[in-house]
C-alpha cells in the first residue's frame, strides 16, 4: 500500500498514530464500545421490499437530477435558471434549516413566550443592576475633586 502524504507534517504525525489506523479487529473494552453502523448484531438480510423503496427513491432522484440539468442547460430559458432555488433537495434542505420553518413548527404558547421573555430579561436587568451600582460608578469616578 503506497505511502499517504498529507499537506501537514502534523497530519502526517496524526496519521501514523495508533489512534487513527484502521482496524479491521474492532473490539470494544471498557472505555469504548461497538459503534451500531459496524456491529454484526445490526446487521440483517436486505428484504425485497426494501429493496424495491431503494429503487424507486433511486429512480425519483434520477430524474430530478434529469430535470434540474434539463433546466440548467435550456438555451432560451436557462438564463433564469438559479440552482439555489431550482432544485427541490436543496430548497428542502434550506426550508428545514431555516427560521420560518422553526417557527411555523413550534407553536407560541403563552408559556413559551413568557420563557423568552425572562430568558432574555434576566441579562438585562443584572446590565442595569451592574452598571448602576455603586461599586461600578465609584471606580471610574475622577480622583481630582472639582
Amino acid at each position: 500500500m503506497a505511502e499517504e502524504t498529507h499537506f501537514s507534517p502534523i497530519m502526517d504525525r496524526l496519521k501514523k498514530g495508533p489512534r487513527f489506523r484502521t482496524r479491521l479487529n474492532y473490539k470494544t473494552n471498557k472505555v469504548t464500545t461497538m459503534p451500531p453502523t459496524i456491529d454484526p448484531k445490526n446487521w440483517s438480510e436486505i428484504t425485497p421490499e426494501e429493496l424495491r423503496r431503494h429503487n424507486q427513491r433511486m429512480e425519483l432522484k434520477g430524474r430530478l437530477r434529469r430535470e434540474y440539468w434539463t433546466k440548467a442547460y435550456h438555451p432560451v430559458l436557462g438564463k433564469w435558471f438559479n440552482p439555489a432555488i431550482s432544485d427541490p433537495q436543496v430548497i428542502r434542505h434550506t426550508w428545514v434549516n431555516s427560521v420560518w420553518h422553526i417557527s411555523s413548527s413550534v407553536k407560541a404558547t403563552p408559556k413559551l413566550v413568557l420563557a423568552v421573555i425572562g430568558a432574555w430579561s434576566i441579562p438585562v436587568v443584572f446590565g442595569i443592576y451592574a452598571f448602576s451600582s455603586p461599586r461600578f460608578l465609584d471606580r471610574y469616578k475622577s480622583v481630582v475633586e472639582s
